[in-house]
């Protein structure tokens, strides 16, 4: 029988290891899968530790019942949208999704007392249009566990940070239009 540290330390092993490789692998073997929330966000933390990595941001929204959806973004994997970015290999295309950024002006560590939206609001600097570039370290991520998917970070891969919002904390953020340019330009107008 496998003990939760063990666990733990395998399945970081497992994933770091396909990260260093730069290609997808296989889903996490039977013994080494995350059955639980408090588990998968253990391999996550295991994960970073592992890599050395110094977390730049966190993935996270707000998640149907049951879910949990929070994911740490290593620094090393934060660009500025006009540098030069590695991505996962052995896939025919990269996926992006544009997202939200909030960029936080100073901490807000863990209490007892839930933050208000006041005390979130105001720790917040600036809003941010980012592309998420998502990536798996699953050949097969449709296979996998949703505490598999959330101890590998929720497909992320990294971030590319483009402008600022102009008045990103008093304009919706629901539904707005954007336009990409490059080799294929195609405009999303809301979600």
């Amino acid at each position: 029988m496998t003990t939760t540290l063990e666990r733990v330390d395998g399945a970081a092993q497992h994933l770091v290891a396909a990260r260093h490789a730069g290609v997808p692998g296989p889903l996490l073997p039977d013994t080494l899968r995350p059955e639980d929330i408090d588990t998968a966000l253990a391999i996550q933390h295991r994960v970073a530790d592992l890599l050395g990595e110094a977390v730049g941001g966190w993935k996270c929204a707000l998640p149907p019942p049951g879910r949990v959806i929070v994911a740490p973004i290593f620094a090393s994997t934060i660009r500025e949208a006009d540098a030069p970015y590695r991505v996962v290999g052995g896939t025919p295309t990269v996926r992006i999704e544009p997202e939200i950024a909030f960029v936080l002006d100073r901490d807000l560590p863990a209490r007892e007392r839930p933050y208000d939206e006041a005390d979130v609001r105001g720790a917040i600097r600036e809003v941010r249009l980012v592309l998420e570039v998502l990536g798996c370290r699953y050949a097969e991520p449709a296979r996998a566990t949703k505490f598999e998917l959330l101890a590998d970070a929720q497909f992320n891969q990294g971030l590319c940070v483009g402008p600022v919002v102009p008045d990103g904390l008093r304009v919706p953020l629901d539904a707005f239009a954007i336009t990409f340019e490059g080799g294929l330009t195609r405009t999303i107008d809301g979600r």
